[in-house]
């Protein structure tokens, strides 16, 4: 792991309440999961072309030796859903998991997305998110500006709309409210925007590069929500070449 690019990170918990790590390494083309302390559980290898994917687009894809670039990952009900939006199938792929201890996991018979406009397509889907308190798959799908939902099964429920141009990388949800790290945004002169929603409205944007003068802030990866003593604070994650910065609620 630590020869290859990490591009995204997932925790959770076991049935038990273990927690472990899951990372999409995307230049290695595998999944490890680790425990807290970084020890590696499992890798996850490509899909051989012989297991049932559950989609024969997806089947087919890797019978002929597609590659598989994993951008991110979560869990639900034993299961890890895996965006795969730098390759060329660009679906999300699943894997079952049979134990956690020992930690073993098998490529399962759910496939879904592919690549395209149409409705539950990805132009690239990066990020996936399952928000608290649902079984909801939430893929951001970046140049389409979009964030697409779907059953756990599979199924398109819904597309969110983001400001055109916007390349959301992920989402991530706190109660009412939800934040977007974007790679571009509209106007790119003027960095990345991080939108906030409530009730998947929006009703902020902030942007690091041009209202804070945090220069390296020309593209987000990602961005998540926390509150800590009735303070809202946004931890945003700048790429290329690399920053972070922690933004505190200073008015309501």
């Amino acid at each position: 792991m630590k020869e290859t690019n990490l591009h995204n990170a997932t925790i959770w918990y076991g049935t038990d309440g273990t927690p472990f790590l899951t990372f999409p390494g995307n230049s290695a083309n595998r999944v490890f999961t680790t425990d807290l302390n970084g020890k590696l559980l499992s890798t996850l290898a490509p899909p051989d072309g012989k297991a049932d994917l559950g989609s024969p687009v997806a089947n087919d894809y890797f019978a002929g030796r597609g590659n598989f670039v994993p951008t991110d990952t979560e869990q639900l009900d034993g299961l890890l859903y895996i965006t795969t939006g730098y390759s060329n199938l660009d679906f999300v792929l699943t894997a079952r998991i049979l134990s956690t201890n020992p930690f073993r996991a098998q490529w399962h018979d759910l496939a879904f997305g592919g690549r395209g406009t149409g409705a539950g397509q990805f132009g690239t889907g990066h990020g996936i998110t399952v928000p608290p308190g649902t079984k909801r798959i939430d893929v951001a799908d970046r140049p389409n500006s979009e964030i697409d939902r779907f059953t756990r099964y599979g199924q398109y429920l819904s597309t969110l709309r983001m400001p055109l141009g916007s390349f959301p990388c992920d989402i991530d949800y706190l109660g009412h409210y939800a934040v977007v790290g974007s790679l571009h945004g509209p106007d790119r002169g003027k960095g990345a925007p991080i939108y906030i929603l409530e009730d998947d409205k929006l009703i902020s944007t902030v942007m690091p590069k041009e209202d804070l003068g945090l220069a390296n802030f020309q593209h987000i990866h990602n961005a998540v929500m926390h509150q800590v003593n009735g303070k809202f604070y946004l931890i945003a994650q700048a790429w290329n070449p690399g920053d972070f910065a922690i933004l505190e609620q200073v008015a309501n």
